[in-house]
């Protein structure tokens, strides 16, 4: 993670995006969300607001594939509840350009989403009625 933390500060956000992809392949990422959201928080706040905003969004104009549902009904409902946009254009394609062209894998996008979703919530994004329990924002490893 700490690539993906380098990319953020240098505002290179393709290189985050790819670092992002590289770091949430693996089975026990959801382990390190809540750690990182710290770190995150401690180094490049707005950074790492930007990049997540992005990359929810990329996400909820994703098509379900069998193996993304969930990480795109929660982005979805995210983003209706609680009426977010980037505002940043061109985080908003560089974050995006790897969800739009299926070059990150619909599991490791899942994946990932746990940190998007953990960090906004974190910065009070996401409304109380979409946190069941404490862990909301797992999502299945498929």
């Amino acid at each position: 993670m700490e690539k993906f933390i380098e990319a953020l500060g240098r505002k290179a956000w393709a290189d985050a995006s790819r670092e992002l992809d590289s770091s949430s392949n693996c089975f026990g990422f959801a382990r390190y969300v809540p750690e990182t959201a710290a770190k995150l928080d401690d180094t490049y706040p707005e950074e790492a607001e930007t990049f997540f905003l992005a990359f929810i969004i990329a996400v909820s104009n994703r098509t379900p594939d069998g193996r993304s549902e969930d990480s795109i009904r929660l982005a979805k409902r995210i983003i209706a509840e609680s009426g977010l946009t980037c505002s940043n254009d061109k985080a908003a394609y560089e974050v995006g350009l790897r969800i739009r062209s299926g070059a990150m894998h619909p599991t490791v996008m899942q994946q990932a989403c746990q940190l998007a979703f953990y960090y906004l919530d974190s910065k009070g994004y996401v409304a109380d009625s979409i946190k069941e329990d404490d862990h909301w924002w797992r999502m299945p490893l498929i």
